[in-house]
């Protein structure tokens, strides 16, 4: 048997006699090379209270991509909420009236590098979009929360938006809805 393996690391390859490559490696995830890199960043809504009319959607959280040249790789979506509705995912929204700056937080808490963009929570029933395609949608059936996972298939271009907009099934009284997105910035790579 032939070994050829790094001495630090014990990583490389054994060669058998009958000739086979036994191989030793790592394997690491998108989130974990991301995070381990600085450049993945979650946005959450927070807890953002509803008293919402019967199908009627409000907007829960709204980003933009600030970067002219970045592009921003959706990892995951979660949302959840307390009471039957319906969820909406749009692209193009231009605005989110009545509502709260966020400052979205990088993942690896040791690094200094900062999320090229702008995130808003929507604030009760008083926020809504301007604008905007339905690009995705999905039902909850009760309190639950659901996790839409793009591993980075969902991109938004400089200067893109996507919002995030929720509609109870029957009228809700202090319904607590939230949502949150993990993202990684490209031109954060280097």
């Amino acid at each position: 048997m032939t070994i050829k393996r790094d001495p630090n690391t014990m990583r490389g390859q054994e060669i058998t006699d009958e000739g086979q490559a036994l191989v030793q490696s790592e394997s690491h995830s998108e989130v974990r090379h991301h995070t381990a890199n600085g450049v993945a960043f979650m946005l959450a809504s927070g807890f953002v209270t509803h008293s919402d009319v019967a199908d009627t959607f409000t907007g829960v959280m709204w980003f933009q991509n600030d970067s002219t040249e970045d592009q921003v790789f959706v990892g995951y979506m979660r949302s959840c909420n307390e009471v039957p509705g319906k969820w909406q995912l749009k692209r193009g929204v231009t605005a989110l009236s009545s509502s709260t700056t966020i400052t979205a937080q990088n993942m690896n808490v040791g690094s200094p590098k900062t999320f090229t963009g702008t995130v808003e929570a929507g604030n009760a029933t008083t926020s809504v979009f301007t604008g905007g395609t339905v690009v995705g949608q999905w039902i909850q059936g009760g309190p639950a929360h659901s996790d839409p996972d793009w591993q980075g298939a969902f991109t938004l271009s400089p200067g893109a938006s996507m919002g995030l907009e929720f509609a109870p099934f029957a009228a809700a009284s202090s319904n607590e809805v939230c949502c949150t997105v993990e993202v990684w910035q490209a031109g954060l790579f280097a």
